[in-house]
């Protein structure tokens, strides 16, 4: 006789545990299975290319911990199958090494792990970063990395929380600036021009 699986569904997941069970009819155990062993699959296509990564900066002097902990901070649900090896590679490169600025190294990770920005815009994201000014990047890394609220930002700055406010939004603007820059300086360049920055 085949082991039985007991499954613990917190009561805020009901709904939709029944809702699934519905649309499986009733077969909720053959559904689980296939995603699960979809999820399996999955995994080990994240890990060959984390290893391509890790056998890269293996090459410059980075350790194989170092890039699973830092994979891991980039998403520890999917990893960083969603990107191209070699923004994943030079993502992880950047928080390694810090390039000397923990601002920069924080705002990295929270480029890589927010779903809502297409992997392809990672790259010119990560070459973005470094052009804000110092102001900007504190202020971004202290909302969105830190977590801390405007009143505590505009306590340490010593401005209002309005001020954190219009900041943010500025600071925000910028990024999406700079990365549209590297777009069009791309596109009048061409693909065989020579970089002159």
């Amino acid at each position: 006789m085949a082991p039985t699986r007991n499954v613990y569904v917190k009561e805020g997941d009901r709904d939709i545990w029944d809702r699934a069970q519905q649309i499986a009819g009733g077969n909720l155990s053959s559904l689980i299975t296939r995603l699960l062993a979809d999820y399996v699959e999955v995994a080990r296509q994240d890990e060959e290319k984390l290893q391509k990564v890790i056998q890269r900066l293996k090459k410059k002097g980075i350790k194989e911990s170092k890039v699973r902990e830092i994979a891991q901070r980039f998403d520890p649900h999917y990893g960083i199958r969603n990107y191209a090896l070699e923004d994943a590679e030079r993502a992880i490169e950047t928080v390694a090494r810090g390039k000397g600025s923990p601002v920069v190294e924080a705002a990295v990770l929270d480029v890589m792990s927010d779903k809502k920005l297409a992997p392809a815009s990672v790259q010119r994201a990560l070459q973005a970063l470094p052009k804000l000014t110092e102001l900007h990047r504190q202020v971004l890394v202290s909302i969105y990395i830190e977590g801390r609220s405007a009143t505590e930002v505009a306590k340490a700055f010593g401005r209002s929380p309005a001020w954190v406010k219009s900041t943010i939004d500025r600071a925000l603007r910028a990024l999406r600036g700079k990365m549209t820059e590297q777009v069009e300086i791309r596109a009048v360049a061409g693909p065989g021009a020579k970089k002159s920055f």
